[in-house]
């Protein structure tokens, strides 16, 4: 319009929608690495996100057969979950994942989390996991002997050695020497009554473990172990013995003159 202006007229036409509901996508596809020594478990969690928009019912999410899901890293692990929205809308929410208990040794892979709500496609993360037999393999040798030294010259002992390997171990492979027995992953040092063994990627490769018998012994026979050790595998023992001994000095043979 305008002041004696013959007024003129756009027709116009709109419509106001109801968005449609979503699921916002998970924050990964999947998950991996899940993994624990047979006769453990659970594994660590993991985790992703997701929440929802426009919704008009709560989002179920439902943990596959061998894993378990929470709102809570440490606790609160169950088959399934219900996130319930405010005024249609589920924000940004947090769900761990982790590997059953119990479970025996073998791969658990490509099972999923189904995430879902009414009138709208369902989303999933696929989990990848192992449960392994840790193992620590047969030494070398099953004993070592003769460990020996006078007690005037104090020890140590001259050095012995076996070796080792393992398998599947998530912590360190533990050598520990009985009392009187030192042991070293070094010739000529570091001794001391127990070392530790890291693995590289869950494997110990063959390693030489260093034994002696310890200084400022008295005289006398000494047996004892090395004992090889991981969480959740099976020992290994190597036997040992020595001995410390007193010379005996001769008499000095008299003058004859």
């Amino acid at each position: 319009t305008s002041v004696n202006a013959a007024s003129q007229s756009v027709a116009v036409s709109g419509s106001v929608m109801v968005p449609d509901p979503a699921i916002t996508d998970p924050s990964v596809s999947s998950l991996n690495g899940f993994i624990y020594a047979q006769g453990a478990g659970p594994s660590s969690a993991q985790s992703f996100t997701t929440g929802g928009i426009f919704l008009n019912a709560p989002i179920g999410v439902k943990a596959p057969v061998d894993y378990e899901i929470s709102t809570t890293s440490g606790s609160g692990y169950t088959d399934s979950l219900t996130l319930s929205p405010t005024t249609g809308i589920v924000a940004t929410s947090t769900i761990y994942v982790r590997l059953k208990a119990g479970l025996n040794a073998g791969d658990f892979n490509n099972q999923n989390v189904i995430i879902s709500t009414d009138g709208v496609a369902s989303k999933s993360v696929t989990c990848n996991g192992t449960v392994v037999v840790s193992t620590i393999n047969s030494s070398s040798v099953a004993s070592l002997s003769g460990f020996a030294y006078n007690s005037y010259s104090g020890g140590p002992s001259a050095e012995q050695s076996f070796t080792i390997s393992a398998s599947n171990l998530l912590q360190n492979l533990k050598a520990k020497a009985s009392a009187n027995y030192q042991v070293s992953l070094t010739s000529g040092t570091g001794f001391a009554d127990s070392i530790n063994i890291v693995p590289v990627s869950y494997n110990v490769s063959t390693t030489t473990i260093h034994v002696r018998l310890k200084s400022g012994l008295s005289a006398n026979s000494y047996s004892g172990t090395v004992t090889l050790s991981s969480p959740n595998a099976n020992s290994q023992t190597v036997s040992l013995s020595g001995t410390v001994v007193t010379p005996v000095l001769s008499s000095p043979v008299p003058n004859p003159l």
